[in-house]
């Protein structure tokens, strides 16, 4: 029997996080995995789609390069096994990155399947037989995996799920995309770029449900320019293999089909076989959410749960951030966890950022707010790179100018909210933001720009509200 002070229950990224700022607090950390530290984003998700998706912008970017009057001998091409193999390279890179800090943090990491067994115990199936860990504390952090529809199961062959995609010997000829959200438009973006002719089908009004929809219209716009089909309130009726096609009935009678199709319809949490309803941890009906209070613990005193399995947004940033609150609050702290501020990134072509509110989720609430817009047609350093497609926008308090949300579409966009979000969280001001000189020619002055925009002194661009410069 090994004790310790803390045990963890999953090594993704809400998993591993936690266990190094729990060795950094001192306390004796053990980390139950039962496959590769890192969990779905470093090895099924965030990391090798975003490996993909690289290679296809530098794809497109030769594709374009006589426009800059750089001239490629031929026409640009690709490897698929290549890109495959960087994607491994990259994956492999990062996950013994992982392994080697916990190592050197102490954490003990023991591979194999984890099912709490009381309130300090865990039951761990090893290689060489059930071992029974002892601690004073507990954080589950089980993760989730893709979810299958009833007609659509996955098998790998005609029917995928994200991780079957990734692990793809050669390309397909045509692709359904079965859901429009952020796995859906990510996988439909290199997927088309690598010459898969790629059809998206999503059930609601628009691509990319819940966010602001002036930016899932520009997107879609783009995507289909660059030759993505994109179907929307479309539901799948019937689905059938004919041949070696698979082809769905839509709710409007219209039949299409592909040699394959992803499911990309959300995803289901782990928290069943684990444990929960036998040591009493509470658990939302249905969905099986793990319940956890501001300080991430659980009904059962001394357990605490993080990541996907808890449902506060299945992103890897926020399990990050819960690991770290978990850690600290196992440890004797008292630190509660705050959302008011969690970017939402889409790599697609163009990227999707979002932060805060929309005008449309600011006014719902009751607030009067103020919204400034900035294209990218108009910054100096989109036209250089010609990336001039989205814009960069802020919503903000009308009375007070606190900055409530931004949302960004357009070339580095995952990367330029992070400006926003660093305001956000110090409850910054549309005059301390345009008040904020910003090196030019640079992408992040659209932000700037925006804010100078909602105050009614547009500088680079004509706009309604600049022509009294009143901000009314």
């Amino acid at each position: 029997m090994a004790k310790y002070d803390l045990a963890i229950l999953g090594g993704g990224p809400g998993g591993y996080v936690a266990a190094i700022r729990a060795s950094q607090l001192g306390m004796k950390t053990c980390l139950v995995e039962k496959g590769l530290v890192g969990g779905t984003c470093l090895n099924r998700g965030c990391i090798p789609t975003k490996a993909l998706l690289h290679a296809a912008d530098l794809l497109e970017k030769a594709r374009g390069s006589e426009r800059f009057g750089i001239t490629i001998s031929g026409s640009p091409g690709f490897s698929f096994r290549k890109v495959k193999e960087r994607k491994a390279e990259v994956v492999k890179g990062l996950r013994e990155g992982v392994e080697f800090l916990l190592k050197k943090r102490g954490v003990d990491v023991l591979r194999g399947v984890g099912k709490l067994v009381s309130r300090n115990t865990i039951r761990v199936d090893v290689r060489e037989g059930p071992l029974t860990v002892k601690s004073a504390k507990t954080i589950i952090a089980t993760g989730s995996e893709p979810l299958s529809l009833p007609s659509m199961p996955f098998d790998g062959r005609r029917f995928l799920s994200s991780t079957d995609a990734l692990v793809l010997k050669k390309l397909p000829e045509s692709l359904l995309v079965i859901g429009g959200g952020y796995v859906g438009c990510e996988f439909a973006t290199f997927f088309s770029v690598f010459g898969v002719e790629v059809t998206i089908l999503e059930m609601t009004e628009q691509l990319l449900p819940g966010l602001d929809p002036l930016s899932a219209r520009t997107l879609q716009r783009q995507m289909e320019k660059k030759g993505v089909k994109i179907h929307l309130k479309s539901e799948v009726k019937r689905v059938s293999e004919k041949g070696d096609k698979v082809e769905c009935e839509l709710s409007s009678g219209a039949k299409l089909s592909a040699e394959k199709a992803l499911i990309a319809v959300g995803r289901k949490l782990n928290s069943d076989g684990i444990g929960l309803e036998e040591v009493g941890v509470e658990t939302t009906p249905g969905r099986g959410a793990i319940v956890v209070d501001e300080y991430m613990q659980t009904s059962l005193a001394g357990t605490y749960a993080v990541g996907d399995v808890v449902d506060k947004g299945l992103l890897a940033h926020v399990a990050h951030h819960q690991g770290i609150v978990a850690a600290e609050n196992a440890a004797g702290g008292e630190r509660g966890m705050d959302y008011s501020a969690v970017p939402c990134c889409i790599y697609t072509s163009p990227e999707v950022a979002a932060v805060g509110l929309s005008r449309q989720e600011a006014e719902n609430q009751g607030l009067e707010v103020v919204v400034g817009k900035f294209p990218f047609a108009a910054s100096g350093k989109a036209v250089i790179a010609g990336d001039t497609e989205g814009f960069a926008q802020v919503v903000a308090d009308a009375r007070t100018g606190e900055i409530l949300g931004a949302q960004i579409v357009g070339a580095d966009a995952t990367n330029l909210i992070g400006e926003a979000v660093a305001l956000m969280k110090a409850e910054a001001t549309l005059d301390e933001l345009a008040g904020a000189i910003h090196p030019h020619p640079t992408l992040p002055e659209a932000i700037m720009e925006a804010a100078f925009d909602a105050k009614g002194q547009s500088i680079h661009i004509f706009s309604a509200r600049s022509k009294k410069g009143s901000g009314e």
